[in-house]
């Protein structure tokens, strides 16, 4: 008897590249479970984890600037321009940027 998909990622249909996005992110099934974010793993659930992690990350590295009466966001602490441009737009650590 076969056991019927539960995850969503076990009913997704990989074509000859196995390769696809799922939420947001490239999603790649091994032969032995699926690869995503740099990360292998043996079951869905452990994919969505990582998903998880990786979004309350991002999240948790924003920071809400409120000047005068208009409100953005930055994800640096000086509130300046994250490019760095000597670099082709690269973001280096502070060390790289010093040494």
């Amino acid at each position: 008897m076969n056991k019927e998909p539960t995850h969503p990622i076990e009913k997704i249909t990989f074509g000859i590249i196995p390769i696809t996005v799922y939420r947001g992110c490239y999603l790649a099934k091994l032969s032995n479970g699926w690869e995503v974010l740099g990360q292998k793993v043996s079951k869905p659930e452990q994919v969505d984890e990582i998903i998880d992690k990786a979004g309350k990350s991002l999240k948790d590295s924003i920071v809400v600037v409120n000047e005068h009466d208009s409100m953005s966001a930055t994800n640096d602490f000086e509130h300046g321009n994250l490019a760095d441009t000597d670099t082709g737009g690269m973001i280096g650590s502070q060390d790289e940027k010093q040494g």
